[in-house]
């Protein structure tokens, strides 16, 4: 038999998430924070001496800073795409 012929009428609406229920992105969005940290932390790296010390010595300072700074750059905007993912994480738990 089907609800309706029982006059049975549901108050859930059937593809509404629930009000206040945890995202299902909940697991991916602490993945991208544990990210961030790493992220945040090579940024950190690549402003020092210890940083330009990863390049080889084959570069001159000169270019091992510029490597650093383009490093650094390519970093931060990863670090941009990861908050931004959070933020959307965030906007479609509301």
């Amino acid at each position: 038999m089907d609800n309706e012929a029982l006059g049975y009428v549901s108050s859930v609406q059937p593809f509404a998430p629930e009000k206040g229920a945890p995202s299902v992105d909940v697991v991916d969005e602490k993945a991208l924070k544990r990210l961030i940290r790493v992220v945040e932390s090579q940024i950190k790296t690549y402003h020092t001496i210890s940083g330009m010390k990863q390049f080889p010595k084959e570069f001159n300072a000169e270019q091992r800073e510029a490597m650093c700074a383009q490093y650094v750059m390519l970093l931060t905007s990863l670090l941009q795409l990861l908050n931004n993912a959070i933020d959307g994480i965030k906007e479609k738990g509301k």
